[in-house]
């Protein structure tokens, strides 16, 4: 169980707490006010257990002895810390995979068997609870050399080279350089744009992602 999935169905205690967030730091706060108050189900659990006893996997395919089947081999295991929710976008690109677990992208420089040389290119997405699925994902690379991805409309507070960048009432698509350089906002008023897709001509397209229950 993640943080992301705390707040389903929310109370409007809980709402009135989520709307006071604006940091990663805040959310961690409203957690443990919540726990404290008793108004977090952690089956007996202590709120760090609660929130850290699953990982995120990551699974590498291969054909290892050429036969034509592809075996499945961990890659990376973890994401799992408590301000981690779900590892929801995974791109691999010359000789690199990127990770979007919020709060977080990463970037892993070595495709071996085992994932080495972990390290964030940027933190400080997903500020709000929110909803379940609206998480940080939509991996892509785009026709300009740059890394694309998105959140859903938990928002973002996000501290670059040039500054902080922050929004914490929509959702949005971000990019950078490979590298995490020169990150920015590339869309924003968005809900949940799950997927990103570039055509030939180098527009981007998304679709915005309901729980097929219709909105009220």
């Amino acid at each position: 169980m993640n943080n992301s999935c705390v707040p389903n169905h929310v109370s409007n205690r809980r709402s009135h707490l989520d709307q006071s967030i604006e940091t990663k730091a805040d959310h961690a706060e409203v957690l443990r006010q919540l726990h404290a108050e008793g108004d977090l189900n952690t089956d007996g659990k202590s709120l760090h257990e609660f929130l850290t006893d699953h990982q995120e996997r990551v699974w590498k395919l291969s054909d290892t002895d050429g036969d034509g089947v592809y075996k499945k081999s961990l890659f990376y295991s973890g994401f799992n810390a408590p301000e981690s929710g779900i590892a929801a976008g995974v791109l691999a690109r010359d000789g690199k995979v990127y990770v979007t677990a919020e709060p977080e992208l990463w970037r892993f420089d070595n495709q071996g068997e085992r994932a080495t040389n972990g390290m964030v290119l940027h933190t400080g997405f997903a500020v709000k609870m929110g909803w379940n699925g609206h998480d940080l994902h939509g991996l892509v690379y785009g026709n300009d050399g740059r890394i694309y991805f998105s959140i859903g409309d938990k928002g973002w507070h996000v501290t670059t080279a040039d500054g902080v960048i922050a929004n914490n009432n929509t959702g949005g698509v971000f990019r950078c350089f490979p590298d995490g350089t020169e990150l920015e906002v590339f869309a924003t008023g968005l809900r949940n744009p799950q997927e990103l897709a570039f055509d030939a001509y180098g527009n981007l397209f998304s679709g915005d992602n309901n729980c097929d229950a219709g909105d009220k």
